[in-house]
């Protein structure tokens, strides 16, 4: 999975928001049409971008840890 995957997607404006810019959402699905993750896109002063809910099954994992208490 890439996230250039996301560029065709269709952007979602949170016009109930009182933020300005106005928030947004873009969601990216399978050919199922299950979420494989979406983009929140935060409309206010730092605006900022998050990866939200996205499907580990579909990543390549690299590494895993455990940490010890």
């Amino acid at each position: 999975m890439r996230l250039q995957e996301a560029a065709n997607c269709e952007f979602e404006v949170c016009h109930t928001s009182r933020k300005n810019p106005l928030p947004g959402y873009d969601y990216l699905e399978d050919l199922d049409g299950d979420l494989k993750f979406s983009l929140y896109f935060d409309g206010g002063s730092e605006r900022k971008l998050q990866i939200k809910n996205l499907r580990k099954d579909l990543c390549k994992v690299h590494t895993t840890w455990s940490v010890v208490a």
